[in-house]
């Protein structure tokens, strides 16, 4: 009896741990859609992930607007000003990473995503 109580108790750990593994899988794998392109009505970002390249469209650049890069500890490590249509960003000496992005028009933040470096 009590070899039928352990398998029954590994069982239902093997299960918990394989329906975990699917969920971690399925979560990762929106994210990654998720994060393929970031548009709206401000700003088109692109190709994300990237290696060494972005290109950043805006419909409208407005004189003060910029785009803000963070680390993963929130710390500011680049600064783009923005006055073309689309403008170009190298990653110069980023390390590979996520990092967050913020949109600046006139010192107000209008937008705010996600950026991969791989």
């Amino acid at each position: 009896m009590k070899m039928k109580t352990y398998l029954s108790i590994i069982s239902l750990l093997f299960f918990v741990v394989s329906l975990k593994a699917q969920t971690t899988n399925s979560t990762q794998q929106n994210s990654t859609v998720n994060i393929e392109s970031h548009k709206t009505k401000y700003v088109n970002i692109y190709t994300n992930p990237s290696a060494e390249v972005l290109v950043i469209k805006v419909n409208e650049p407005k004189t003060g607007m910029e785009i803000l890069l963070y680390n993963a500890l929130g710390q500011e490590v680049d600064r783009v000003a923005v006055v073309e249509k689309e403008t170009q960003y190298l990653r110069r000496n980023l390390s590979k990473g996520i990092y967050t992005f913020s949109v600046l028009n006139n010192k107000e933040v209008v937008e705010t995503g996600k950026l991969v470096f791989e």
